[in-house]
């Protein structure tokens, strides 16, 4: 395996850093973007995502932990924050928000989840979406098909699978809006194309 340098990994955050955002005192999140894998942390993050967006971003798991503790203790100074959930369209991603709401770990956010993964209805409207299989051993996507079929065959449709690029322009206006519009007229409208990306 060749390492690459930067590459979001879901492990660039493990460690802490000597400065974090939460420390400057005129940095305060306007909100907490939970995502579903780390790697996508990694993802926003590089590409200052948080401070363009104003938000706190943190996987699922809790990653980076010194942002999950700072985003614990920021919910309960400010009560009235929202906690917006960004998943894959898969089984266990239109599952994320509830089961957050019922994770201990997560208690501290469970009132204030809103869901803004690729929804059922996104689905629908994509029929040249990428499928990819949610189990690393099969190693072969799909474009298009019947989303019930493919859900059910274990396959998922990544939240990033437009690219870099498109994916902050929509998700920057989806934490605003409350709303995340995935469907592919909307991307091609703004010239964006599915990317392939080998790395």
């Amino acid at each position: 395996m060749h390492p690459i340098s930067g590459l979001a990994d879901g492990k660039a955050f493990r460690q802490p850093t000597p400065t974090a955002d939460f420390q400057d005192p005129h940095y305060a999140p306007e909100r907490i973007l939970i995502v579903e894998r780390d790697e996508l942390v990694d993802l926003l993050v590089r590409n200052r995502f948080h401070l363009t967006a104003k938000a706190a971003i943190v996987s699922r798991t809790g990653y980076p932990e010194q942002v999950f503790t700072a985003c614990q203790e920021f919910l309960r100074n400010h009560p009235h924050t929202p906690v917006q959930v960004v998943h894959d369209a898969s089984l266990q991603g239109f599952a994320l928000t509830a089961q957050l709401a019922a994770d201990p770990q997560w208690r501290f956010a469970g009132s204030h989840l809103v869901d803004l993964g690729i929804s059922r209805t996104a689905l629908n409207n994509g029929s040249r979406l990428p499928w990819l299989p949610t189990n690393p051993a099969r190693r072969a996507g799909v474009f298009g098909g019947n989303p019930v079929k493919r859900l059910r065959a274990g396959y998922r449709v990544p939240i990033d699978y437009c690219g870099p690029k498109p994916l902050l322009n929509v998700l920057g206006a989806a934490v605003v809006a409350g709303t995340l519009l995935l469907a592919p007229e909307i991307l091609n409208a703004s010239g964006a194309e599915v990317e392939i990306d080998y790395g």
